[in-house]
């Protein structure tokens, strides 16, 4: 579908307001502006994030009580399991509590679920298996606030819970001892957006303050006191896999743990940084969200994410070498039944089921669930729909959602509640189980809901760009300088879209099976530009005669590259309109 290109309607007043008493280069202040950031404060506190800013975890509600119980279990030498997740936001803050947990001498195991044998969140079924060798506090990492029955049951069996998750809350919360989620209307935490390993690592700090200032305990000295930037690369990768909003807390964490990850001195992210080809000096939030976090979530995707966490933890060069192969084989496979998904619904999405249809729902006996979610937000993405796949077995739907058009799908699923067994999720992305019998009714009404919140206008991808400019602009020093400043970008912050014309597009060449490389010329200079998974263009070739060279408007991003040391931007289209 043809997108539409719209632009950012910025408040005229305020940008110059911000401009003039920020000094910033007049492009980089309506970047701010159209993100609402619209005073010098706010934009200090964005432009240079740190880690003295971060809020108290204690505003969290529950992480006193939590904080104090895991602390007397550490104390006890209580059994302490870990119940996370099987993505990669799951899997990090897995090993981050795990590695703090075991860093101060805790009995911890942990058990992470298989996507296709347990499904997700907290199963009473799962927990029978541990009542030989019980824990004596169950602690949850990006999951568990909507399994009320599974946290019922382990209560009954004399097991502390403390529940930590960022999905949505429902409206009875499972009887744990602690429930610790930002989402809660009465908790205090000024950032509702973090990760489950955010939620996860304000754990760590609430435990590691309470067992400092305890006196009665073998408490640490400062020399002693466990450094936690160290777990910070683990923080920036679930929180940039799991697209929260880079804004806030998540943007301090983020930018710290890139620095981390630049280190790379845990084995396991220096084998994933080698086996993704990312840059061993300068890694970005994309080399995180396309490179290394998709190899992570192949593992819970298309086997074990058990293979994930060691390789997350491990201490053994040759043992990550091994672990990242095999994640980097998973990812192959997990990319081709991703393709072959995708071959298959492309062909049952007609320009008639765009005109009559507010959002995408078909289901196979043939699909591979694991790559259900990402194969959703594609077409999500693509068609402006939200969008729900689901893979059928024993007369059960077992399905992945993603939003799109700013819709909020977790809203409409409980507008379905009737119809589903179990579903959980935030407004961009949802799980959901029902019976297959079901379907048929369960489509017909999520159709209405969808249509209930939508108009036809919303249903046409739409590109949002922040201004028109020349080339020549992106030479500009004080630019440069200032541009360097607004990443890490994501939900939130994403990379400003910029668009461009006339352009001369002088010469193509492809690059492997997808990607094309173009030299554009505007204003007496050639520039290079890459386009990502973008189709040739057939009447552009080398050498052609300047009658010939086409002519066309550009949107594009800028991405950051390093080069024998030295940073330099290139252009990305995103979308290019040929000019008549």
């Amino acid at each position: 579908m043809e997108k539409e290109w719209h632009k950012h309607d910025p408040d005229l007043l305020a940008l110059e307001k911000l401009q003039r008493e920020t000094n910033l280069h007049p492009l980089i202040a309506l970047f701010l502006c159209n993100r609402g950031i619209k005073d010098t404060a706010g934009a200090h506190s964005f432009l240079h994030p740190s880690l003295k800013d971060l809020p108290s975890a204690f505003l969290l509600k529950d992480m006193d009580k939590a904080a104090h119980r895991l602390a007397d279990a550490v104390r006890r030498h209580e059994k302490i399991l870990i119940y996370g997740d099987y993505d990669a936001d799951g899997v990090t803050a897995t090993a981050v509590l795990w590695l703090f947990l075991k860093r101060i001498g805790a009995a911890v195991s942990r058990y992470i679920p298989d996507r296709i044998r347990d499904g997700y969140g907290l199963k009473t079924e799962i927990l029978k298996r541990f009542l030989d060798d019980k824990p004596d506090l169950l602690v949850t990492v990006d999951c568990g606030i909507s399994n009320h029955e599974a946290v019922a049951y382990a209560r009954e069996q004399g097991v502390d819970v403390i529940v930590t998750d960022h999905h949505c809350v429902p409206d009875m919360l499972p009887p744990a001892l602690a429930a610790v989620n930002p989402k809660q209307p009465d908790c205090n935490y000024p950032d509702k957006d973090l990760a489950g390993v955010g939620v996860a690592f304000n754990l760590v700090m609430a435990l590691r303050r309470v067992l400092f200032h305890d006196s009665t305990a073998s408490a640490w000295s400062d020399r002693q006191r466990p450094n936690l930037k160290e777990y910070l690369d683990l923080v920036a990768i679930g929180t940039i896999a799991d697209m929260v909003p880079l804004r806030g807390v998540n943007r301090i964490l983020v930018k710290e743990g890139l620095k981390i990850i630049d280190r790379a001195r845990r084995p396991g992210i220096a084998a994933l940084k080698a086996i993704s080809s990312v840059n061993t000096t300068k890694a970005s939030s994309y080399d995180i969200g396309f490179r290394l976090a998709p190899r992570l979530n192949a593992a819970g995707r298309m086997g074990s994410a058990d293979d994930a966490f060691a390789l997350l933890v491990t201490e053994d060069g040759g043992q990550a070498e091994l672990i990242a192969s095999s994640l980097d084989q998973a990812n192959r496979r997990r990319q081709a039944a991703e393709e072959d998904m995708l071959t298959e619904l492309t062909g049952y999405i007609t320009a008639e089921v765009l005109q009559t249809e507010k959002a995408l729902v078909y289901a196979s006996p043939h699909w591979h669930r694991g790559v259900l979610g990402i194969v959703a937000s594609r077409l999500a993405a693509k068609y402006a729909r939200p969008t729900i796949l689901f893979s059928l077995e024993d007369g059960k739907a077992k399905g992945s959602g993603r939003s799109a058009a700013d819709i909020d799908l977790y809203e409409l699923l409980t507008m379905c509640r009737e119809l589903l067994e179990d579903f959980g999720g935030h407004k961009e992305a949802a799980g959901l189980s029902l019976r297959e019998e079901n379907l048929p009714l369960f489509k017909e009404v999520f159709q209405t809901a969808v249509s209930g919140k939508v108009t036809t206008a919303d249903l046409v991808p739409k590109l949002w760009l922040e201004d028109s400019v020349q080339l020549s602009i992106l030479r500009e020093k004080s630019f440069l300088s200032d541009f360097y400043l607004l990443p890490p970008f994501g939900m939130g912050n994403p990379n400003p879209l910029l668009d461009t014309s006339p352009v001369k597009i002088i010469e193509q060449r492809l690059i492997g099976e997808k990607h094309v490389k173009l030299r554009v010329h505007q204003d007496g200079r050639v520039w290079e530009a890459m386009g990502f998974n973008m189709d040739p263009l057939p009447t552009v070739g080398h050498g052609l005669p300047a009658a010939e060279f086409l002519k066309a408007s550009l949107a594009f991003a800028l991405d950051t590259n390093t080069y024998q040391g030295r940073e330099f931007l290139q252009l990305r289209v995103v979308d290019l309109k040929v000019m008549g």
